[in-house]
Formats: structure tokens, C-alpha cells, sequence
């Protein structure tokens, strides 16, 4: 597992398209050119990243960490 500490933005690409991490969010720009977006709540801000071909796991500030899974209609939010 390898994980990215963020300065500005990444982006990374996967089977369902590109993602791109930055400090307020996450957007999923999928192969169809659609996007999903999910901003981090409040003034939290993303601080550390990890992905694979269908999951993202993010760090906020504050220490809360947050699971996505990505399918072919949505970056979803699965627990935090």
C-alpha cells in the first residue's frame, strides 16, 4: 500500500476513469467524461491519500479517516 502525502493535488488514474485528490476534495472524472465530486466537510482538509483500481481511503485533518468506492456511476461514500 502506498501512501501519498498531498501538496497541492494528485491524480491518479484507474480503470473506471481519473481521479484527482486535492486538499478540499475528491473528483472522479470518469471515462465518459462525467464527474463526481465530494468536498471535505467544514474547514477539514485532506491531508493523505490512498487509492486502488475501486477504493479510496482519505485522512482529514483532524484525524478522521474516510472510505470510498468507486463504481461505474459513482465515488461513494462508504464509512467513516
Amino acid at each position: 500500500m502506498i501512501i501519498f502525502y498531498l501538496w497541492a493535488w494528485s491524480l491518479f488514474t484507474c480503470g473506471r476513469g481519473v481521479v484527482q485528490v486535492y486538499p478540499d476534495g475528491i473528483r472522479h472524472i470518469r471515462a465518459d467524461k462525467r464527474v463526481n465530486e465530494w468536498r471535505a466537510p467544514g474547514k477539514k482538509v485532506i491531508t493523505r491519500c490512498t487509492l486502488n483500481e475501486r477504493q479510496v481511503v482519505i485522512a482529514l485533518s483532524g484525524g478522521e479517516i474516510v472510505y470510498f468506492e468507486m463504481d461505474q456511476v459513482c465515488l461513494c461514500e462508504r464509512a467513516q
